[in-house]
């Protein structure tokens, strides 16, 4: 006898009480349903909200491509239950820390429910979940950051989701967590806070760091601003006790052209200053763990430390990995000497991806259709990889001809692994 179940029962079983699974394998058995579960009594004994989010080792950054590694760090959000209907957060998952996930199954991590007496309370719920859930891999990316976004948006909160919800709301496809002015206000005074206990905890002298320059950088860039950052201590006007806080000033130049103009001159370049204080009410972070716990101008906040990272040359500080609202970024956190002789070094290496042609995941060469010598035209199909049951075919990122192909079909490929490079420009230009 086949039985199926409904492929999203956790969220029927919260909301009923029922354990559906357990009805099913007592009929598998050949007994009855139990007598309270006719139509009009289930329908009597639904209670609240409840939903459910699939979390996928799947980069939402380049398509939701399949993603492969080892879970270095895995913690499940802490007070969730693992298939049972106690409690408000449940998490139905076949991983654990040190687990290897690949390219041959299905790339699911979880199912992740939560229950809540109204909608908003249920969203709530399953944001703090998605955010207290540590998924930590130097190679593998996950799908937080996109279900972090879809649930603190307005349309989504308000219940206004069709099924074209995702195509209207990310047309281009996802390109982050977008972080309000005060979010970037709030990262960037963890970071502080971090550099400042770490700086803290070596220091044999009471002279420990605790002035910083930080930038959140997601594009692996310098072009990103740069913010002066103070933990200082401040006295409460009412009670005069002494309070931490963070002093972020912004540092703005622009040209007032009208002035210049008016003398008959260049435009002249002013520079604005502009500092905000973030008042640290609450702070817990317990050296080196990966939640950190802050409560920042009264609102209660979760990041993840994801460790420290330093230059390829050698082991100095550069930044730290931070988690905020699924999404993992790399923010850069100097001391003024730091950040004084960090001007005098040179730019990394960039380099040109209109000449080479990666694979966007990893997984399987099923064919190459150009050889070497070849021309191209742009948009012409190069190669064909595939992951999870998924075939993706690969184009030439523009007109030339192939200088080298790097795989040979049948390869197993990693994330970013050059397949074929095209000649430089210069050299095709006749």
């Amino acid at each position: 006898r086949m039985l199926l179940s409904q492929v999203e029962h956790p969220v029927t079983e919260f909301v009923s009480g029922e354990d559906l699974v357990s009805h099913m394998l007592t009929v598998a058995a050949g007994d009855p349903l139990p007598a309270h579960l006719t139509t009009d009594s289930v329908t009597e004994s639904i209670k609240g909200w409840s939903m459910e989010a699939r979390v996928y080792a799947e980069d939402p950054l380049r398509n939701f491509m399949p993603s492969t590694g080892t879970l270095v760090k895995y913690c499940e959000p802490p007070g969730a239950t693992s298939f049972d209907l106690r409690g408000a957060v449940r998490v139905d998952s076949g991983v654990e820390e040190g687990a290897n996930i690949g390219t041959a199954y299905d790339p699911m991590i979880c199912k992740l429910i939560s229950h809540g007496q109204d909608r908003a309370e249920c969203i709530r719920m399953l944001s703090e979940a998605l955010q207290r859930y540590v998924i930590h891999s130097p190679t593998l990316r996950h799908n937080i950051p996109f279900l972090c976004d879809v649930l603190r948006a307005p349309r989504f909160m308000d219940g206004h989701t069709p099924t074209s919800y995702i195509d209207e709301e990310y047309p281009q496809g996802f390109k982050g967590v977008a972080l309000t002015s005060q979010e970037v206000l709030h990262t960037i005074a963890v970071a502080a806070l971090i550099r400042t206990a770490r700086s803290s905890a070596m220091s044999s002298s009471s002279c420990d760091e605790k002035e910083w320059y930080v930038q959140i950088d997601n594009s692996e860039d310098d072009d990103g601003a740069w913010y002066h950052a103070a933990v200082v201590q401040r006295r409460d006007g009412e009670t005069n006790a002494e309070r931490t806080a963070v002093e972020v000033t912004s540092t703005m130049t622009m040209p007032s052209e009208e002035e210049g103009e008016a003398c008959g001159l260049e435009p002249v370049v002013r520079t604005r200053r502009t500092t905000r204080v973030v008042e640290v009410n609450d702070w817990s972070w317990p050296l080196e763990e990966t939640m950190v716990e802050a409560e920042l101008d009264g609102a209660p906040l979760m990041f993840q430390y994801h460790g420290d990272w330093g230059s390829k040359a050698s082991t100095s500080f550069c930044g730290l990995d931070l988690g905020y609202q699924g999404m993992v970024m790399g923010v850069k956190v100097r001391s003024p000497r730091e950040h004084e002789l960090y001007a005098h070094m040179l730019p990394p290496a960039v380099v040109d991806v209109e000449d080479i042609v990666l694979s966007p995941m990893p997984g399987l060469l099923v064919s190459i259709a150009v050889e070497e010598g070849q021309d191209v035209q742009a948009g012409q199909e190069v190669a064909v990889v595939e992951a999870m049951k998924m075939q993706n075919v690969l184009r030439s990122p523009r007109t030339g001809r192939v200088e080298k192909v790097h795989a040979s079909q049948g390869a197993s490929l990693n994330v970013d692994q050059i397949i074929v490079s095209l000649e430089a420009k210069e050299e095709t230009s006749e």
